[in-house]
């Protein structure tokens, strides 16, 4: 995930990293500090650990903002909704195509996530983590935050706000990217001891479970997933 000014050379850049990734043991993406970015950067790494020839976008939803309606709905009771804020339009997931000739990364893969993982990386975590046979995730709950950002400057101090302005959903079953983050199959916490101690117990998991024999590997993230 980068700034979209980047994203074609991150892109670019990848697609060299990853015929080195074809020989590889095994794999460990690190998105426990990654505030976001580019949508397209997240789905171009999809297709890499995509087993099929496509696969789902997010679903979301937005609430609409109709100032008449809302009026009405004080006394209409088909505009209700309008008047409590719980009017909102649906927009179906996008199917996202992988070419043939895309040669996919098959070694076991663990991503490792985190209470600063935001964005565009939990965009990525959310329509992955209902595919099957997809890589295992290890730390801790995700940020909880993301969705086309409203930014609004100008705040004393120089500060700013930033605020969601969809909700987005899990692709498959529809369930609503809400009040909590995306959840690891495995939930590994760094302590303060092991921080002072630049201990990375979240990573030395990682490296453990992806010795694992491949199909043990597989047999175990299918069990964690039911």
């Amino acid at each position: 995930m980068t700034d979209y000014g980047y994203t074609n050379i991150v892109i670019k850049e990848f697609d060299k990293i990853a015929k080195e990734l074809y020989k590889a043991n095994g794999l460990i993406i690190n998105l426990r500090s990654n505030g976001g970015g580019s949508t397209d950067v997240a789905w171009h790494l999809q297709k890499y650990l995509t087993k099929g020839n496509y696969f789902l976008n997010y679903a979301w939803e937005s609430r609409i903002n109709d100032g008449v309606r809302k009026a009405n709905g004080n006394w209409k009771e088909e505009y209700k909704d309008y008047f409590l804020n719980k009017a909102y339009r649906f927009e179906k997931p996008d199917t996202i195509f992988i070419s043939d000739t895309l040669k996919r990364i098959t070694c076991p893969t663990a991503i490792l996530i985190g209470r600063f993982t935001f964005s565009a990386a939990e965009d990525f975590l959310v329509n992955i983590f209902e595919c099957p046979n997809r890589p295992i995730l290890i730390g801790e709950e995700t940020g909880g935050s993301t969705g086309s950002p409203l930014v609004i400057p100008g705040l004393p101090g120089g500060g700013y706000a930033r605020i969601c302005t969809r909700r987005i959903c899990y692709p498959l079953s529809g369930k609503r990217f809400v009040n909590c983050g995306v959840k690891p199959d495995i939930e590994v916490k760094q302590t303060i001891d092991d921080y002072l101690n630049t201990k990375d117990v979240v990573l030395e998991r990682a490296i453990k479970e992806i010795k694992t024999p491949h199909n043990t590997w597989q047999k175990i993230l299918g069990l964690m997933r039911r």
